[in-house]
């Protein structure tokens, strides 16, 4: 699911392996994989399953061509997010 006010421009986004309906009259909700809200996404690739807070911005500042950030990296200046991957609210590249 991609939430409110995120931008996304030439991207690919691969999605989930499986969703989970929403649950009701409980008070545990499934854990949900999405892209959060006001996030901006440019030249990105985004591997299966995965989740990113609110205000994440992919969008390489510092033009990079290679990067490698563990969770995140950078191939020939197009950023991949591997799957399964978790980037926090405001996390910047």
């Amino acid at each position: 699911m991609i939430k409110k006010g995120t931008i996304v421009e030439n991207s690919y986004i691969m999605g989930n392996d499986f969703y989970n309906p929403p649950v009701r009259n409980t008070s545990r909700m499934p854990e949900e994989l999405h892209v959060g809200e006001n996030c901006v996404i440019r030249k990105a690739i985004l591997d299966n399953n995965v989740f990113l807070g609110n205000d994440v911005q992919l969008i390489n500042q510092k033009n990079l061509s290679d990067y490698d950030g563990g969770n995140i990296y950078i191939r020939d200046g197009i950023i991949i997010v591997p799957r399964g991957a978790c980037l926090p609210s405001g996390f910047v590249l």
